[in-house]
C-alpha cells in the first residue's frame, strides 16, 4: 500500500514537472460568464476612475435586476455616483442590494417615474441624495416606507446618510409627513 502510494505521488510530480499535453492550462480555464457578469456596465458607462455609472439617455425602461446589481458588487470597482437620467423608466420596482461600494448618489432626472416601492434605498448605507426631478409622480407614489432604513429589533432605523430628496417638477402637490419619518437629516 504504501509503495503503490509513493509510486503514484512520484509519477504526479513528474506528470507536474514535465507537464502532461492533456492537463488543462491556465489559458484554457472557462472565462467567467459575460452575460451575467457585467450587464450594468454593457449597458452603461462605468468610469471606475470617476467612480460613476452613467446610464444616461440609453432608452432603458426598467431598473436592473437584483442578478445585474450582484454581477456588479462582485467586480472590484467602487462607485458613488448612478445616473440614470432621461430614460423612458415608470417605476422603481427592485429594491438595491447591499452593495460593497459606497453609492452616494443616485439620479433618475427625466424619466416618466410614476411609482417607487417600498424599501428600494434599504440597503444603501452610503446614500446622500436621490434626484427623482423632472418625473410623473404623485403624492399617492410615496408610501411612508419608500424611505425606510434597516430594521432593528427595538425600531426602525433611518436612512442616516440621506440628506438631498429632489423631487421638484413631478405632479406633486402635498406629501404625507410620515414620508420623511425614516429620513433624519432631510
Amino acid at each position: 500500500m504504501k509503495i503503490s502510494l509513493v509510486l503514484f505521488l512520484v509519477a504526479l510530480g513528474v506528470g507536474l514537472i514535465c507537464g502532461d499535453e492533456k492537463a488543462p492550462k491556465a489559458k484554457d480555464a472557462p472565462e467567467p460568464s459575460s452575460s451575467t457578469e457585467n450587464v450594468i456596465c454593457k449597458k452603461c458607462n462605468c468610469d471606475a476612475e470617476s467612480k460613476i455609472i452613467e446610464c444616461s439617455n440609453k432608452s432603458l425602461t426598467k431598473m436592473f435586476s437584483l442578478e445585474d446589481w450582484v454581477a456588479l458588487n462582485a467586480t472590484k470597482d467602487d462607485y458613488e455616483v448612478l445616473k440614470l437620467d432621461h430614460n423612458q423608466i415608470e417605476e422603481v420596482d427592485v429594491q438595491f442590494p447591499a452593495l460593497r461600494f459606497p453609492l452616494k448618489v443616485i439620479s433618475f432626472r427625466n424619466n416618466k417615474i410614476k411609482q417607487v416601492i417600498g424599501k428600494v434605498f434599504i440597503n444603501l448605507d452610503y446614500i446622500e441624495e436621490i434626484d427623482f426631478s423632472f418625473n410623473e409622480l404623485e403624492a399617492k407614489s410615496f408610501k411612508p416606507n419608500v424611505f425606510e432604513g434597516k430594521y432593528n429589533a427595538a425600531e426602525f432605523q433611518p436612512l442616516l446618510t440621506l440628506k438631498r430628496l429632489r423631487l421638484s417638477y413631478n405632479l406633486l402637490n402635498n406629501l404625507d409627513n410620515e414620508i420623511f419619518e425614516h429620513t433624519k437629516h432631510l
